[in-house]
């Protein structure tokens, strides 16, 4: 990541991640919890944010439950 100054307002955040560790589903939830930091900062709030997210330790741990049963 890196973080741009274009002016005093103005800021650009380069991203640069490969599809192997970061999926459509992992691009989802980082874009939720950045823009849930930025408007906590911006508004002076308090940072909440969801843990309700499946650890792909516990996706892989289901489907291998599943293969034994089948």
């Amino acid at each position: 990541m890196k973080l741009v100054k274009l002016s005093e307002k103005d800021f650009v955040l380069f991203v640069n991640l490969h599809h192997f560790v970061f999926d459509g589903w992992s691009v989802s939830i980082f874009l939720d919890e950045w823009l849930s930091f930025y408007d906590s900062e911006v508004n002076e709030k308090e940072l909440i944010l969801g843990n309700d997210f499946k650890q792909y330790k516990d996706f892989a741990l289901e489907q291998k439950t599943g293969w034994k049963i089948t």
